[in-house]
């Protein structure tokens, strides 16, 4: 019985050494609450949306990093260029443009959704491990990579990596 036990429990020990919960580091900007407040975020600075955080404003991405892990729901949303790392959830009430070299990283069980279309730059690059949900159409001028789930009308322009599911309705 004793065997068994300490078996279980090295086995559970070295699992949970492995498994880290995704965190958001090198924060310059923390947001753990409801914040309204406008962002600019430059190159050399990260922001970062809390588990308890829901980011409100509008937000600009200029060189950058913001990393969500929280609930992202700005007024406006300008991704000119920089890393978007998307750990929770974002929802975007209109139709979004990525304008520059702007890489979005959807973590699994993460989820971004976008109300109307949705268009990639030629220097813009998306991975999706988890759920990108699009009201409208994907025009992907840039770099795709579907691993998990993507709902949208349809998807144009460049060919795209899809090792998951794309429904188009």
């Amino acid at each position: 019985m004793k065997s068994r036990s300490f078996i279980f429990l090295f086995f559970f020990t070295s699992i949970s050494f492995f498994i880290k919960s995704q965190t958001c580091s090198g924060c310059n900007i923390m947001i753990s609450q409801n914040d309204t407040a406008n962002y600019i975020v430059n190159s050399g600075q990260t922001l970062c949306i809390d588990s308890s955080g829901n980011c409100l404003g509008t937000i600009t991405l200029n060189g950058g990093v913001i990393c969500n892990r929280g609930f992202f729901q700005p007024k406006d949303l300008f991704l000119n260029s920089g890393t978007l790392n998307n750990l929770g959830n974002l929802t975007y009430r209109k139709p979004l443009t990525l304008i520059g070299s702007i890489n979005v990283i959807i973590d699994a069980s993460s989820v971004i959704n976008i109300e109307g279309g949705f268009i990639i730059s030629s220097a813009g690059s998306i991975t999706n491990n988890g759920y990108l949900n699009v009201s409208g159409n994907i025009q992907n001028n840039g770099t795709l990579n579907n691993l998990n789930v993507i709902n949208c009308q349809q998807i144009n322009g460049n060919a795209f990596v899809n090792t998951g599911i794309i429904n188009q309705n």
